[in-house]
């Protein structure tokens, strides 16, 4: 059984793995001290606490034809798990703050080009004098451009 439990440990981020018999009594172990108290299983995964090493432990119960022979201790390794989860939050945040740039400045481009003529518009309108009735607009296919073959219209 030794053998199996250091073969398990080795395959993979468990950090421990203890074998308890009904009595009490360890039947194996392997990462876990024997001076030690096992710990409780954990009720949370610890992935927002800031832990040097963060773990998860648990605890099974062993049993074979409906008669307990004891329970499994171990305990995984969640330290892979907790860089990943800020690698992407890191990455999550660097998308966004760009699409928010980029956003921003097509939004501004696109509001330059839908106001570019009322400057010509507004201009066109202050030098409008009862001697000048006939001042050229630029006009277009656009919304503004039909704002300034109204003017045109108007003024003439």
């Amino acid at each position: 059984m030794q053998a199996v439990i250091n073969e398990s440990r080795t395959a993979g981020e468990v950090l421990y793995i203890v074998v308890v018999d009904t009595a009490g009594k360890w039947a194996g172990s392997s990462g876990w001290p024997t001076n030690q108290l096992l710990p409780e299983p954990s009720k949370d995964i610890p992935l927002f606490k800031s832990e040097k090493d963060p773990r998860y432990d648990v605890v099974v119960p062993i049993s074979m034809y409906n008669q307990p022979l004891g329970t499994l201790h171990f305990g995984l390794n969640l330290s892979q798990i907790v860089s990943a989860r800020r690698a992407l939050l890191v990455q999550g945040v660097s998308i966004a703050a760009v699409l928010l740039v980029f956003s921003s400045l097509i939004l501004l481009l696109l509001g330059y080009w839908l106001t570019r003529h009322l400057t010509t518009l507004t201009q066109a309108a202050c030098r409008l004098l009862p001697a000048t009735l006939h001042p050229a607009v630029p006009e277009g296919q656009d919304d503004v451009g039909q704002l300034g073959v109204a003017f045109n219209t108007m003024s003439g």
